[in-house]
């Protein structure tokens, strides 16, 4: 009990700190903490977002390894980490271990390279250089492929801060947004966030409850850049409420726009629904078609009341 109130106070002394989640320094107690929550918060969000897929990854920011391990269990070949925390990163080691996927192994350089996919799971923020390597690594030119992902808590500060990248280089971001202008959900008081249902494990549920959390709700901000300028087609479903007539609220290429569906139609519906797995995309003119005056448009830029949950 003493151990598990220890960890509590620790969570709730992060939640004031600025400096975000990582440690330089800190001895190994407070390192299997954080695997204990942030690590296991990165490595629910990764796996869900299904990173590293073909492709070496590059985890910056790593901590205690767990996007490096989700990416290794989605099919990544290798994972690098680059911490500044031997501490974390010999506790990542170990929880990599266990897991039957080898040693993890240790990034040198953070040069722009095409053949790997790059991470920066909840550490966009902290590293001050992140923002030009960023920019060298859309300029580079050796390897023309790779990917980008910058994977944040889905508060508000950190939701902006990944509205500002979007907005500079909106061309070259996959998901999670398909808008072709300013993020339309900035400004306001609500943001551009996702929130799954999805479990933490007994001990973590445990101390996230006295330290006064959900354990059942886990937030996320996200990005996902390419490096060849991209056009991303159809909208993307953020909020379906249910009854008769059922409403639904998009984002799509020109905006913010709403709909409503008749309980009937519910193939339609349902379509929908398994569209707000992850951050796939729904060809939303075809089912315009499909259901002909059954879907009804309320425009461009119709209010947005939801909270950004999925």
């Amino acid at each position: 009990m003493e151990a598990y109130l220890r960890v509590s106070a620790y969570i709730q002394a992060k939640e004031g700190d600025t400096q975000g989640t990582g440690s330089a320094a800190g001895d190994e107690e407070g390192a299997w903490i954080r695997a204990l929550i942030f690590g296991q918060r990165a490595f629910l969000c990764a796996r869900r977002l299904g990173l590293g897929r073909t492709r070496p990854v590059v985890d910056v920011g790593a901590g205690t390894g767990g996007a490096g391990l989700a990416a290794l269990l989605s099919g990544a070949p290798e994972v690098l980490a680059y911490d500044q925390s031997e501490i974390d990163l010999d506790v990542g080691r170990r929880i990599h271990r266990a897991f039957g996927r080898g040693s993890l192994g240790r990034a040198k350089t953070l040069e722009p390279d095409g053949d790997v996919d790059w991470v920066w799971s909840f550490a966009w923020g902290e590293i001050p250089f992140a923002a030009e390597s960023l920019r060298r690594w859309l300029a580079a030119k050796r390897g023309g492929g790779g990917h980008w992902w910058i994977v944040e808590p889905g508060t508000k500060k950190s939701a902006q801060g990944l509205a500002r990248v979007r907005d500079k280089h909106f061309d070259r971001v996959v998901a999670p947004c398909p808008a072709t202008k300013a993020c339309p959900r900035a400004g306001g008081s609500d943001w551009c966030h996702f929130t799954w249902s999805l479990g933490f494990g007994p001990m973590a549920s445990w101390i996230l409850k006295a330290a006064g959390r959900d354990p059942r709700r886990l937030h996320c901000s996200f990005l996902h850049l390419v490096r060849e300028p991209v056009r991303v087609q159809g909208s993307r479903l953020l909020q379906l409420r249910r009854g008769k007539v059922a409403r639904l609220d998009f984002c799509g290429p020109r905006g913010p726009w709403r709909a409503e569906i008749p309980r009937r139609q519910k193939a339609i519906l349902a379509k929908l629904t398994e569209s707000r797995d992850s951050y796939p995309l729904v060809d939303t003119e075809g089912l315009w078609m499909e259901v002909k005056p059954g879907l009804w448009r309320a425009g461009e830029q119709a209010g947005l009341v939801s909270r950004g949950t999925l």
